[in-house]
């Protein structure tokens, strides 16, 4: 069996783990409630927006980490993740940056966790607000909190749990065996992410590079040694998120000819 369709098999198992999560949790009113008032239309528009952000997650937690967690103005709360020693506002990553960086954390707590609990406290509210929803904008937003749930609790089992081993070697070891596109993206995030480069890089220039994002860590990697520039969103993803973006623009302006057609009430 080639390394490639080993990858590809490993994927199966948490396709269909994420699957049956994302529909107990879209189905929740009828599932435990008993309830029935959410309609055909709403399921399909809270549908699309969890399958949106779950696979585009990825993208949009890319730049996010490339062109904030990276930035002067964030990288006194990212360096913790890099386990360097700094406190200073406005100074970004440099390769001058000291070599105490180990891959493993040292501590149980990094001023880098502020991020993943903001996010994950916005997903929470966000879903117990609008579980029953009132409008199509109100189940744009659960939607789309499921689908950064689902993403944010495969970031944080990828790469914290298993690459980062924050809660022992042993899960770690353990995930790795029995997912191994994740061992492989946990290897590659830190043979390159987690390095500093000193070679040909100015000061003005972030050291550590790709990957920044996980899942497709080992295609950016790939993709910057063949071609030198940063692999970019699949055309079908765009046309995703501009079909969601102009949905969400429409719900918004409360433009119920749209409401009406998708027959919501």
């Amino acid at each position: 069996m080639t390394r490639k369709s080993i990858q590809w098999k490993s994927l199966l198992p948490v396709v269909g783990t994420l699957t049956i999560f994302g529909s107990i949790v879209m189905n929740y009113e009828s599932i435990f409630r008993g309830t029935t008032t959410t309609s055909n239309s709403r399921l399909l528009v809270r549908g699309y927006f969890a399958i949106l952000l779950t696979i585009g997650m990825e993208y949009v937690a890319r730049y996010e980490h490339k062109y904030l967690w990276h930035s002067r103005l964030l990288w006194f709360i990212h360096a913790s993740h890099h386990h360097q020693r700094t406190t200073k506002f406005l100074v970004g990553p440099s390769k001058n940056d000291a070599e105490c960086n180990t891959f493993v954390s040292e501590q149980k707590m990094e001023l880098n966790d502020i991020f993943p609990i903001f996010f994950s406290s916005v997903a929470m509210f966000v879903l117990w607000k609008y579980s029953e929803s009132s409008c199509m904008l109100h189940d744009i937003y659960y939607g789309s909190a499921c689908g950064i749930s689902v993403y944010g609790t495969t970031y944080f089992i990828g790469h914290d749990l298993c690459a980062h081993e924050r809660c022992g070697k042993g899960l770690a070891k353990w995930l790795k065996q029995i997912f191994p596109r994740m061992a492989y993206c946990a290897d590659i995030h830190a043979a390159y992410h987690h390095k500093i480069m000193k070679d040909d890089i100015s000061d003005e220039d972030d050291p550590y590079g790709a990957p920044y994002g996980f899942w497709l860590g080992p295609h950016e990697v790939q993709h910057q040694k063949e071609t030198g520039k940063d692999l970019g969103v699949p055309v079908v993803m765009k046309c995703c998120f501009y079909v969601g973006g102009v949905m969400t623009l429409l719900a918004s302006l409360n433009f119920d000819v749209l409401e009406s057609k998708l027959q919501y009430r």
